[in-house]
């Protein structure tokens, strides 16, 4: 306490020119430890190694400059010399180099070779060097400082003696030249008042070690110069060298190595130093250096005032300063140096540079001083929070985490730079934090909150809550934040199950509806936006899935998904949209696309990839995917209008067959508003018929839309009517009489297939039951009926069978049930146990189209069938012999047929052929052992009525007002010429005169029907 109290009595007795004084000695000292930092470094060379730097890059960046034209170099190679054997005689060879140039009248030459041997050639060479006039002489001196001068024969024939000696730097490049050494001035100075002295302005002598600052022009090769040998040999003509000065010198590679700003790599030799220098002295542009002490003042003032100044200055604006101040004084220096002005360039920028170091340095002990005394304050309110506190100080730019924090993340020793917290804040997340404390900071919110994820030490993300607010000093900057931390992990795990259980699949872990509208929602924006931004919908459904379901089970359904799923996800960018929609359903967004082709290319690229197998729990699933595809356009206002354009799509690629897809035009959306419309008239059609049937006990149908035709089949052996296969028409209120093709294909699509399929069970057992009322003596005549894929499927299929039977009191012997050979293949391995109960009650059953698919034979022979059926394609294929032919020379068709029925037989089954339209085809099945006929060779598809007249003539027992007498025409007409019977296109026509079982040649009349099968 008496401390406290003496401190604070010393503080109110300091005057105010005392606390003047320190305040300005502190601000002071940083530039003054940089200005010693700065003495030092020059004290080992290193600013002068920057200086040299600097040198080297002025050059660079002022680029070259031409040489003077009155400059001209012969180049001496002493290696060739040696090795032609002619360097003993080199004295002759200047002698007669000098003959040759006196032809040439040049204004000086200037030999920078030491001539320090006596040689016989040395009275010509004088006389020589006479006869010129102005012939220039080099010295020097040897290491131990003894004098290398020319013998005195060609000393006294010189114009004038110069020495040659150069200095090189540190850095091995030579950048001056000493004008005057031990009373000798330089060659170059020399040579340049012989050039002159015949205008009579020689150059002034300078004083004792004045120095040259060689301007380079640029490189040494840009100099004119020649090799001796082509001086020699008259290569280079004697007028090259006229009123010019002539420096002879050698530049061997190994010898006398010149460094220059613009020949580093490739050295070259000395006699251009002294070519630069004689340049300098022409050109009068010799680098000029001010004096020394007004830059030592200047330097040793600058420290401390720039440390004077920016010592309160933000970091970001001591960074401008320095910036600019480096900017500034560089350009200066290039400035003046186009100008031969060098003026140092390194040492005062490491002098700012040093002193913004020092200063940053010093206010960083000052903020670590404060932080300390801060931590001290807040040390009790830490302990005593619950949540995680932290003090970040931000001109020091460091942060303090509480105890409780820390323990929040699981790690003691983290840091305290504000780097260490962002690398534990998750990607996702780290630009929205430093997004919201720039925006408190800069004064654009009122408060800083944020949530974000922290990487635990066991590497999991908790969530965390966290607020903050700042204090500000006297001109509104923060310099200090601090707030407080809350773990929000729990909370945030409840809104995510939430949200992803609104817009994720739970099966696939796909987007859902939901999340891909919205996705959309905002492409459709994006779209209204730019008009360049074009995107599109793909709408997949897997072909055939309820196959897997119904055959591999339901789990290996819901595995296929997931394989899928995995497989589009795969296939895609992770930035594409990928939903499922809802099933076998699966969406995709396609944005940033160029045009169409994009489109159909990746949709074909998705069938390929879908294509491949999926092996799910030891099975091999082949499946393939049907593509409805939608281009977004401007007519597209909202989602919805754009999913219902990939649904007609979809819709349409399905009907055109599988694992195909189209692409919507407004011309679908018609077709679909047309079968929707289509739909709904066959939905109540059906609805009709049924409540028809539950009103009338006498079988017939009031106002009948749906009716049922018969179609015999015939005992190709007695040419009698053995059964009826029941075939659907329907008579729409409107439209008219439509082709079944028309609505059979639509009813399996839409489901109407299973209510319809019953209806037509019930109402042809019906009939067949009132034909065996009104003729008991035909009670052996069978009734055949289609069984749908879908009815094929239904858990209570042999319960449903079995109560209309019971309710039309139809004997199970009388009705025989046609499944298609897809049907029973596709179904699986239950297949077997339903047509065992089917048999089980009585039922006949017919493999209807064989041929078509692809039966096991191993499965066949299982199956309690009675009947196979040869498609009509393999019928109508056949070549008819004559009978003199061998019956095993028919074609590839004939020897199917033959095949089938040799194969049912084999398996104890009996045969149907299916369109049988003439005698020959008749009599050539018969002969093969086929039992049975149908087609429109014996009849075609009758109305009840006339089926009824048929029956009559067939039995013996008149009933009802008919007579046994009478013979059945078949004079009902044709309704469509170009309808189909079955969906693989049997039948054909006849007159309509023609009686049952008699030869009719079918192509007078070719009349298709459809029957109902899937």
């Amino acid at each position: 306490m008496a401390k406290v109290l003496v401190k604070e009595w010393w503080n109110k007795k300091r005057s105010p020119l005392s606390v003047t004084w320190n305040r300005v000695w502190s601000r002071c000292l940083p530039g003054i430890v940089a200005l010693l930092i700065l003495f030092l470094l020059s004290q080992i060379g290193l600013s002068n190694a920057l200086e040299n730097l600097a040198y080297n890059a002025l050059f660079y960046l002022r680029g070259t400059q031409p040489w003077s034209p009155e400059l001209v170099v012969i180049e001496v190679d002493e290696a060739r010399l040696m090795s032609q054997g002619e360097f003993s005689h080199f004295r002759y060879r200047l002698t007669e180099l000098l003959d040759l140039l006196e032809r040439g009248e040049p204004s000086v030459v200037v030999l920078d070779l030491l001539t320090t041997d006596r040689t016989p050639a040395d009275t010509k060479m004088a006389e020589a060097m006479n006869a010129i006039g102005t012939v220039v002489l080099s010295q020097s001196w040897d290491e131990q400082g003894l004098l290398l001068e020319p013998v005195p024969q060609l000393r006294e024939a010189a114009w004038g003696i110069g020495h040659s000696g150069p200095q090189w730097d540190t850095d091995g490049i030579v950048r001056q030249v000493q004008l005057i050494q031990n009373g000798v001035p330089a060659l170059s100075v020399v040579a340049a008042n012989a050039h002159q002295s015949t205008a009579d302005r020689l150059f002034s002598v300078p004083v004792e070690n004045t120095r040259l600052w060689i301007n380079w022009p640029g490189s040494a090769q840009m100099v004119s110069h020649y090799p001796l040998q082509d001086v020699l040999s008259g290569i280079i003509p004697v007028q090259a060298f006229r009123d010019r000065i002539v420096l002879v010198g050698l530049t061997t590679p190994y010898l006398d190595k010149l460094q220059t700003p613009y020949n580093r790599d490739r050295p070259t030799n000395g006699v251009y130093l002294h070519a630069a220098a004689i340049n300098n002295l022409l050109e009068r542009n010799a680098l000029h250096r001010p004096g020394q002490s007004f830059w030592v003042v200047l330097l040793v003032l600058g420290g401390p005032v720039l440390s004077y100044l920016i010592t309160d200055w933000r970091f970001e604006y001591r960074m401008a300063i320095w910036v600019l101040f480096l900017v500034l004084w560089s350009g200066l220096s290039l400035f003046l140096f186009h100008r031969a002005i060098w003026i140092p360039t390194a040492s005062p920028l490491l002098l700012i540079s040093l002193t913004s170091i020092v200063v940053a340095t010093k206010e960083q002990h000052r903020i670590n001083r404060l932080l300390r005394q801060s931590e001290e304050r807040y040390t009790l309110a830490v302990q005593g929070s619950s949540g995680g506190l932290w003090d970040w100080d931000l001109k020091a730019n460091r942060i303090y985490f509480s105890h409780r924090w820390k323990e929040m993340i699981g790690d003691e020793m983290i840091g305290q730079h504000p780097e260490d917290w962002y690398q534990r804040v998750h990607p996702d997340d780290l630009a929205s934090l430093q997004e919201a404390i720039t925006n408190y900071l800069d004064g654009k919110s009122e408060r800083f909150e944020n949530e974000h994820r922290l990487r635990h030490q066991d590497g999991t993300y908790r969530w965390m809550l966290c607020r903050g607010a700042s204090v500000c000093d006297r001109q509104g900057v923060p310099y200090r934040m601090a707030g407080s931390q809350i773990d929000i992990t729990s909370r945030k795990q409840v809104e995510e199950k939430i949200w992803r259980s609104a817009y994720y699949d739970e099966l696939t872990d796909l987007p859902n509806r939901t999340f891909f509208v919205d996705q959309l929602r905002r492409a459709i924006a994006d779209a209204q936006k730019n008009a360049l931004y074009i995107y599109a919908v793909l709408l997949l459904d897997v072909d055939r899935f309820q196959v897997v379901n119904n055959s591999l089970g339901n789990g290996v359904g819901d595995q296929l998904l997931v394989a899928i799923a995995h497989r589009l996800k795969g296939f895609f960018s992770s930035q594409s949209i990928i939903a499922r929609r809802s099933g076998d359903e699966f969406l995709i967004l396609l944005e940033n696309i160029q045009d169409q082709r994009d489109t159909t290319h990746t949709a074909e690229q998705v069938q390929q990839i879908l294509s491949l197998p999926f092996h799910l729990d030891g099975h091999e699933v082949y499946v393939s995917v049907s593509i409805g595809i939608a281009l977004a356009s401007g007519r597209h206002a909202t989602p919805e209008h754009l999913l219902q354009d990939a649904d007609t799509a979809l819709h349409r690629a399905k009907a055109q067959g599988k694992a195909r897809y189209q692409i919507f035009d407004p011309v679908m959306h018609n077709r679909m508003v047309a079968r929707l419309k289509l739909e709904n008239d066959l939905r109540r059609a059906i609805s009709n018929e049924q409540r028809y049937i539950d009103i009338d006990e006498s079988g017939q149908p009031l106002l009948p839309e749906l009716v049922l035709h018969y179609q015999p089949i015939m005992d190709l052996a007695s040419q009698n009517i053995t059964g009826f296969e029941a075939l659907s028409r329907w008579q729409h209120p409107t439209k008219g009489f439509m082709n079944p093709g028309q609505f059979i294909a639509m009813a399996e699509e839409t489901g109407l297939i299973i209510p319809l399929g019953w209806w037509i069970l019930r109402e042809a057992c019906r009939q067949m039951r009132h034909w065996q009322k009104k003729f008991p003596d035909l009670t052996d005549i069978t009734m055949s009926v289609n069984l749908a894929s879908r009815q094929f499927t239904m858990p209570d299929l042999t319960s449903s069978i079995q109560l209309i039977l019971e309710e039309t009191k139809l004997s199970p012997r009388n009705l025989k049930l046609e499944i298609t050979e897809s049907t029973i293949m596709d179904t699986g391995e239950k297949v077997t146990k339903v047509l065992n109960k089917l048999r089980s009650l009585g039922i006949r059953l017919a493999i209807d189209d064989f041929g078509t698919g692809y039966s096991s034979l191993n499965y066949l022979y299982q199956f309690p069938i009675n009947t196979l059926k040869i498609d009509r394609s393999f019928v109508s294929k056949m070549m008819i012999y004559p009978h003199h032919v061998p019956l095993n020379k028919g074609d590839d068709s004939t020897e199917i047929v033959r095949t089938i029925v040799d194969l049912a037989h084999n398996l104890g089954m009996d045969v149907t052929a299916e369109g049988v339209e003439t005698t020959e085809q008749c009599n050539y099945l018969h002969e093969m052992g086929c039992e049975y006929g149908q087609g429109y060779y014996f009849s075609k598809p009758l109305s009840p009525d006339a089926a009824t007249a048929i029956l009559a003539e067939m039995s013996t027992i008149a009933q009802d007002g008919y007579s046994s007498g009478y013979r059945a025409r078949v004079d009902q007409p044709l309704e469509n010429a170009d309808s189909h019977e079955h969906s693989n296109g049997q039948a054909h026509g006849i007159s309509n005169d023609q009686p049952v079982g008699q030869p009719h040649n079918a192509a007078s009349s070719p009349n298709p029907q459809l029957s109902l099968e899937d």
